[in-house]
């Protein structure tokens, strides 16, 4: 019973982070149908992910979900101060469910920031400006690698042969993304199973 109303629980909090999208679907500004042959389509739903990741704290990992519009994992978890959110997933955190999430040292599964983490790692999750939030590596089984360091800047290859200069007062998390194994799905004609 203890379990059902945890479940329950759960589930309302859920709803609170899941954002429907409003399509136009051929109408105008005023709602009337200009364009006939073009409908609504698939019912998209946006979740309510935390791309800064600046809570330092151990959370809980609640549940791993799959969205459509990401092809990487997306993990629903609670800090322990009662704060609710979605992440994405990396490799290792499948078989992890409480984590410690913070910057003061370098930990291998948690961001930290550039500065701490040696040269010669792979690294994913990783911002391009400090405090902008994650804005390169969030696909799934990407990650970039740690060339060298020089002052206050990490020059990072990514997996396209890129070159990137990055503030060391960046964050960034050791590994690489979960659900490499996405290139292999076949998407099927409807119908078929």
């Amino acid at each position: 019973m203890l379990s059902l109303k945890k479940n329950i629980f759960i589930n309302r909090i859920r709803d609170f982070l899941i954002i429907g999208f409003s399509k136009r679907a051929g109408k105008n500004c005023f709602g009337r149908k200009t364009i006939f042959t073009q409908s609504g389509g698939y019912k998209l739903f946006y979740n309510h992910v935390d791309f800064k990741r600046n809570l330092a704290d151990i959370f809980v990992l609640l549940r791993i979900e799959k969205n459509i519009l990401y092809t990487s994992f997306l993990g629903f978890i609670c800090y322990s101060n009662g704060y609710f959110c979605y992440i994405f997933l990396s490799d290792f955190i499948k078989n992890l469910k409480t984590i410690y999430s913070g910057f003061v040292t370098y930990y291998k599964y948690a961001p930290s920031f550039l500065s701490l983490i040696p040269a010669g790692n792979f690294i994913h999750h990783i911002e391009t400006t400090p405090t902008k939030g994650v804005q390169i590596m969030r696909a799934a089984g990407t990650m970039g690698f740690i060339i060298s360091k020089e002052g206050n800047y990490s020059f990072l290859k990514m997996k396209s042969g890129w070159m990137l200069k990055i503030s060391n007062y960046c964050i960034a998390i050791l590994g690489k993304m979960s659900n490499e194994l996405h290139f292999v799905t076949r998407i099927k004609n409807a119908g078929k199973k």
